[in-house]
């Protein structure tokens, strides 16, 4: 029986043996590994068709076991209909996925605090142009405000060209500053709540490695 932290040292045995698929030899930082049905390991950097419906065990490209995927995540229950393999390939996929994410975080902050000068630098420019934009839209509102006033006066006629003029220009700032703000603040919610992410994962893995 072959250890998962021997598998580096069989791989070019197994090749030879012609237990391990020709394609782990591929381009490809890990290989999907199984013991078939006749108890041999078969790998491949894709999911080995006689691995359908087995437990799945993950290496690294240097044979160093990185994820487990129990028979039971992707065996059908009684009755049910088979799903197709490309569903099993879709989970590999995605968790290949969170790895690079995973690597990238750990590669990125080296603690909590390394995530919170992040956040706060993106954060700066964004709170500064929610701020510029709501002086200008209090501004505009306070000149309109007047503008409209002397407007009273000409009810009963027309009102000059220059303070119709005048109206309308404050009117286009509201609108376009209140877009404006708007847009931003939208913005300011998304950063919030990818370096809240960050934040949550970076913790999990950090709980993963002390609990090894």
């Amino acid at each position: 029986m072959i250890r998962p932290t021997d598998f580096h040292l069989f791989l070019p045995g197994l090749a030879l043996l012609g237990c391990v698929s020709a394609s782990v030899f591929a381009a490809s930082n890990e290989n999907i590994c199984c013991n078939d049905e006749t108890g041999q390991l078969t790998c491949g950097d894709v999911l080995p068709p006689k691995c359908n419906g087995r437990a799945l065990k993950i290496y690294n490209r240097q044979g160093l076991l990185i994820r487990e995927v129990s028979a039971r995540a992707h065996v059908p229950e009684e009755g049910q209909a088979v799903e197709p393999a490309g569903r099993e390939q879709e989970e590999i996929n995605r968790h290949r996925v969170q790895d690079r994410k995973d690597r990238a975080l750990l590669e990125t902050y080296s603690s909590v605090a390394d995530i919170d000068k992040m956040q706060a630098r993106n954060e700066e420019g964004v709170q500064l142009a929610i701020r510029n934009a709501s002086e200008l839209i209090a501004a505009a509102r306070k000149r309109k405000n007047a503008l409209d006033i002397e407007a009273e006066f000409y009810a009963k006629s027309k009102a000059p060209a220059e303070l119709t003029r005048q109206i309308h220009n404050e009117e286009t700032t509201i609108k376009a500053q209140s877009l404006l703000l708007a847009a931003k603040q939208k913005e300011l919610k998304q950063i919030r709540a990818k370096y809240a992410e960050d934040r949550r994962r970076y913790l999990q893995l950090m709980q993963e490695k002390r609990d090894q």
